[in-house]
């Protein structure tokens, strides 16, 4: 067995928590190693590539930025990737645009009203929210009821109706499933104006990342030493330290640290070789999930949206088609419109999981909902996946408890499940910023600066951006599609 040269941290999992962290060590001149079960950084921020045309992209899971996303941004800037035009949607089976289409002009303006009305008194809640969560404080009863009954009750049912866009459709849970704590991490203050006052003024609220989120993470990744397609055989925790055997394309390695970061779903730790803390157990043994089934598919016809099924947004939808996405510009393309489609499920937790297994009937069934999609006259399934532990949440009380013993075990935990923590991007990249610099380095978190928000708006607003790829057609075919 290989013994590699020993390291102030070890991080688990290389996608965005990993990185965040790693990249808060490096900028404080602490040695990081990190390993990574897949052959690739980035976590769920995945990008496919077009096997016939290497510039023609589709995400396999997170896709898009917004102005809120703060260090993201800052990582955009730094590493000089390009933005990308988001294309538009067709919202036409959602409720709450079809709604305000038939109102009219009048109509919209008193709408408008209370809607800007709902974004102020939501903005009040996670103002509230972030004050108990940053003095590591209980939340009213309130605040752990599922989003959809908190704002029955507090007069947020726009708010309610809005977000069916920007929660169940990124795979995040039903309305009446997703804790109303968890929207206002995600919002924050100033999401829902950061989405919707650009468009008054002709500006768009999203971006994309030109080549794919993928394409950021592995410029990130580069400035650390990770190992890839590693499986841990074991970890030890003691007095002196941390010691973690693993196998990867070098075989048989052992590496030893002051402190480790644990940047994967309490659903894997388990599988890690590692004795568990009681509280460690309890994370594991309340956590709940979703696995997210996706599928990248060429669309005959189908014209250059993105696209929301509303049904699948809601209880009644599980299983079926929720959403698609895509970055493929070209006119008609004869060989299909590269994109991505998404399936929601119902919620996993322990003894009571799904498995989700694509098999020939559910891509006979996918196949035959595309075909309802408007515009849609042949359907090519070219690859699959399911996300085992999408949206890893714990119960308020356990996120307390978990971050009181953060760093007990010499162990940081950083993610969606911690105290913070949310699925979205920018969320657990905020989390393991704040989390490694508090608890690893002991050094106090600082806001960002009035200067640096608007350095941060004047960069993601008035950079150019690039056309999503509108090339050429392709004239062969697939041997691997699956339908």
């Amino acid at each position: 067995m290989k013994i590699l040269n020993k390291v102030d941290t070890i991080i688990i999992g290389a996608g965005p928590s990993g990185l965040s962290a790693a990249n808060v060590l490096k900028k404080h001149e602490k040695s990081v190693f990190i390993l990574e079960k897949e052959a690739q950084a980035g976590g769920k921020c995945h990008t496919f590539t077009d096997p016939l045309d290497n510039n023609n992209k589709t995400e396999w899971g997170a896709a898009l930025i917004a102005p809120n996303y703060g260090k993201v941004i800052d990582k955009m800037q730094e590493k000089r990737l390009a933005w990308e035009q988001v294309l538009p949607s067709d919202l036409s089976t959602v409720p709450f645009d079809k709604n305000l289409n038939q109102m009219s002009l009048l109509e919209k303006g008193f709408w408008g009203i209370e809607f800007a009305n709902e974004i102020l008194l939501f903005a009040q809640h996670a103002k509230r929210y972030q004050q108990l969560r940053d003095k590591h404080q209980d939340l009213p009863e309130d605040y752990k009821i599922p989003f959809r009954d908190f704002a029955k009750k507090f007069n947020l049912e726009k708010v309610n109706e809005f977000s069916y866009l920007f929660v169940p459709a990124f795979g995040y849970g039903l309305m009446e499933e997703c804790p109303a704590y968890a929207v206002l991490e995600y919002y924050g203050t100033m999401t829902l104006p950061d989405l919707i006052i650009p468009k008054l003024f002709g500006m768009q609220g999203l971006r994309g990342v030109k080549n794919g989120f993928q394409e950021l993470m592995e410029a990130i990744a580069a400035d650390f030493n990770i190992s890839y397609n590693s499986n841990i055989q074991s970890i030890t925790r003691n007095d002196k330290g941390i010691t973690v055997i693993f196998e990867s394309d070098d075989g048989l390695q052992s590496i030893s640290a002051n402190s480790l970061v644990l940047a994967i779903s309490p659903l894997h730790w388990p599988s890690l070789g590692m004795k568990l803390t009681e509280t460690e157990q309890k994370c594991v043994d309340n956590l709940s999930w979703y696995q997210y089934p996706v599928a990248v598919v060429k669309l005959h016809g189908y014209p250059a949206n993105h696209y929301y099924e509303y049904e699948g947004l809601t209880a009644a939808g599980l299983e079926h088609l929720a959403l698609i996405t895509t970055r493929d510009n070209r006119d008609n393309p004869q060989d299909g419109r590269l994109c991505t489609a998404y399936i929601n499920l119902k919620l996993s937790q322990h003894n009571t999981s799904t498995d989700f297994v694509f098999t020939p009937e559910k891509i006979k069934q996918l196949k035959a909902e595309l075909m309802q999609v408007p515009g849609v006259t042949d359907v090519d399934i070219l690859e699959t996946k399911v996300w085992k532990d999408y949206m890893s949440t714990l119960p308020w009380e356990l996120r307390l408890e978990l971050d009181k013993n953060q760093m007990h075990a010499q162990t940081l935990y950083v993610g969606p499940y911690t105290l913070g923590g949310f699925e979205d991007v920018a969320c657990v990249w905020e989390q393991s910023h704040k989390a490694t610099k508090e608890y690893l380095l002991h050094k106090q978190p600082k806001p960002s600066s009035l200067r640096k928000e608007v350095n941060r708006n004047l960069f993601f607003f008035t950079s150019e951006y690039q056309k999503p790829y509108d090339g050429r057609d392709i004239t062969a075919t697939y041997h691997h599609s699956l339908s």
